[in-house]
């Protein structure tokens, strides 16, 4: 049988020198669509990249498309290159290769890119291997004087030549070697943009390269309608002020409102016209959603909103159905899901099933497979432990923080010291440097519990300054002059607790943590709709959690509960999925060491303690003699795990030490 040679191929592989690649890129014949993303290289990956080339390392293929006439000016011009802006005869686009191709051709040039400085990537001559430092010329030659075209005339190369020849051979050998690697370049023909777009995003879906926005971005390009700049200019630059959104989040919001579903399958496979007809609508659900969610009190994204992925639920509701019609009822359920999905954490797992579960929620329709959502659905939430709040530090980056900081907006809160009613301004620029400690950091340092959520409210930083770090609680207030009905009003609406001991006005720290922090979880479990009853007050002697002793009765507590441990002398699955809720509720108060871990799950559940837990492992001898709480722990992790890398960051370095 005669092989069969095909004439018709549309795609041509070659080897061109790296001396042409760089070449092209100069004179403009190879550019980058728009449908590329932007330059992110650094110089460490270009050091990487010609340490690979001096080696003889294979780099990869670069794939161009021979563009056809009505195509020609879809291009970012690199301008930094000094790339020119028209290119009369035949013009590629770069498929896969930009990063190769822009960092070469910038150290070439000696450019800074994106404030990157690629002369900073030199050869450094007594180590015999490619660094990032500054040149000295003399040990350290910047690649943009070594790819130079007049090297041998170049005055760094006439210096080392004159004082150093053997240094100067082993320039010149280096130099031929980066300009003569043999580069594969495939050359895409004949090809309509739809099927470039297509064979682009295939490309990019190797490795981390590429995001779905960025992928959705190339699928869907077209000349009078590119998306990632209209998501620029009509989402996040408005927007910026109030939250940073991700192009993601966008297509997230029209995928649930076209398709009730937004995996990424799923919003890869949106049509690209119902995007483009879709997106005035969304701009204005966008905005529609950002007021609903201001009007609750998130009056700065960034700082206030749990979850950014909320944005996106409520924006496909408004596609849907729009919010500024819904009626007491439903706003009443918004309210309860915003704050319920804020303080339990709902999208820290599972974030796709728990969008699609709120949305089709929200619209009243039955939730496909609703049966394995039954764990995020929003009438599971339980109460909130007063011990989690003393227990919670502030960091920018936690839901429950955010959602607290919500929750003293919502609560129309009042200046200290004026008693006027805070605005959204004032409320918008409390953040770690500015906040408040109601008992002063320099008084309390060495409190473990300093930093407590409970020990934070809201100050204008004049105000803030005002009251320094040296006054007691009751010297300060009393300072302000309010009458006692006044700065009692003043103290409920930032959530400070004025009656029982009234220990603020004397200035015991322990006993205003444990009365702030049952104050504000009732509160909590009310917006949440928490029957009374639910959540874990802090009785006195708080928990060893909180830096204080353990609760008189603990012991007696747990042998009460043991019963629930079934007989076999290893836990029930429902006593190990109570576990991992449990850790997955303090992995919203931020990043926990293994420790923490166990010891909040056995202050918060007494009866997933010491020996009544027993490892689920087969191979665990260890029988009923001792705590097995990291075998425990471990198996809540590993079902964990699975859900991204947002769960790993908030867990401490000594996590995986568990395996």
């Amino acid at each position: 049988m005669s092989e069969i040679i095909r004439d018709d191929r549309r795609i041509q592989p070659q080897n061109l020198p790296l001396e042409s690649v760089i070449r092209k890129v100069f004179d403009g014949q190879w550019r980058i669509p728009q449908f590329q993303r932007e330059f992110v290289w650094k110089p460490k990956e270009l050091k990487d990249l010609l340490d690979s080339i001096m080696k003889d390392y294979p780099i990869g293929s670069i794939v161009v498309w021979e563009v056809d006439e009505a195509h020609r000016n879809i291009f970012r011009p690199l301008r930094e290159l000094g790339q020119p802006e028209k290119f009369e005869r035949d013009l590629y686009f770069v498929l896969d290769g930009q990063q190769r191709c822009t960092s070469l051709a910038a150290a070439a040039l000696g450019k800074t890119i994106d404030k990157c400085d690629f002369r900073t990537v030199c050869y450094d001559l007594d180590a015999h291997k490619f660094i990032v430092g500054a040149p000295d010329d003399t040990v350290r030659i910047s690649i943009a004087d070594i790819l130079s075209p007049e090297f041998e005339s170049n005055r760094v190369a006439l210096h080392i030549l004159n004082h150093f020849p053997t240094r100067f051979r082993e320039l010149m050998n280096l130099r031929g070697r980066i300009l003569n690697y043999p580069v594969p370049v495939i050359t895409v023909k004949n090809q309509p943009l739809e099927d470039v777009t297509e064979a682009f995003s295939r490309l990019n879906t190797r490795g981390k390269k590429l995001t779905v926005f960025d992928l959705v971005c190339a699928r869907g390009w077209s000349s009078d309608f590119d998306l990632r700049k209209r998501f620029e200019i009509d989402i996040a630059k408005p927007f910026k002020k109030w939250c940073e959104i991700d192009g993601g989040l966008a297509i997230q919001a029209i995928a649930l409102h076209l398709k009730e579903d937004c995996t990424n399958t799923v919003m890869l496979e949106l049509p690209s016209e119902k995007i483009k007809t879709t997106w005035p609508k969304l701009i204005k659900s966008l905005a529609a959603a950002r007021d609903k969610l201001m009007e609750i009190g998130v009056w700065q994204g960034d700082r206030q909103l749990p979850f950014k992925h909320m944005l996106a639920v409520l924006a496909a509701l408004d596609l849907s159905q729009p919010l500024s019609g819904i009626d007491a009822e439903t706003q009443k359920r918004l309210e309860r899901w915003f704050w319920v999905s804020g303080f339990h954490g709902r999208y820290l797992a599972h974030t796709t099933d728990v969008m699609r579960y709120d949305f089709a929620w929200f619209m009243g329709k039955q939730v496909p497979n609703a049966g394995t959502l039954k764990e995020i659905a929003i009438e599971s939430a339980g109460g909130i432990d007063a011990r989690l709040l003393i227990g919670s530090s502030f960091r920018k980056d936690m839901p429950l923080l955010r959602a607290y900081l919500a929750m003293l907006a919502h609560e129309k809160p009042r200046d200290l010291k004026s008693g006027a009613e805070l605005s959204a301004q004032s409320v918008s620029e409390f953040n770690k440097k500015e906040r408040h400690h109601i008992f002063p950091r320099n008084l309390y340092r060495d409190h473990p519990n300093v930093d407590s959520l409970m020990n934070c409210c809201f100050l204008k930083a004049a105000i803030n300054k005002e009251v320094g770090g040296s006054k007691q609680p009751s010297e300060y207030l009393a300072a302000f002059v309010h009458s006692p009905a006044d700065l009692e009003k003043i103290l409920s609406s930032n959530l400070i607790p004025t009656n029982g001991s009234r220990a603020i006005f004397r200035d015991d720290f322990a006993q205003f943590l444990r009365e702030r922090a049952e104050l504000v979880a009732r509160r909590i479990n009310e917006l949440c709709g928490v029957p009374v009853g639910q959540g874990s007050p802090v009785e006195n002697g708080a928990s060893s959690l909180n830096g204080a002793e353990p609760r008189n009765g603990a012991e007696s507590e747990r042998q009460r509960v043991r019963p629930a441990v079934a007989d076999s002398g290893r836990p029930s699955e429902s006593v190990n999925r109570r576990f991992s809720k449990v850790i997955l509720q303090a992995l919203q108060a931020g990043p926990r060491s293994v420790g923490d871990l166990c010891e909040h799950a056995r202050v918060s559940e007494p009866e997933l303690c010491d020996d009544s837990i027993r490892c689920l492992d087969k191979g665990c001898h260890g029988g009923n003699t001792r705590p097995h709480w990291k075998h425990a722990l471990r198996k809540a992790l590993d079902n964990l795990k699975g859900e991204g890398p947002g769960h790993i960051k908030r867990i401490g370095p000594d996590l995986w030490s568990l395996q």
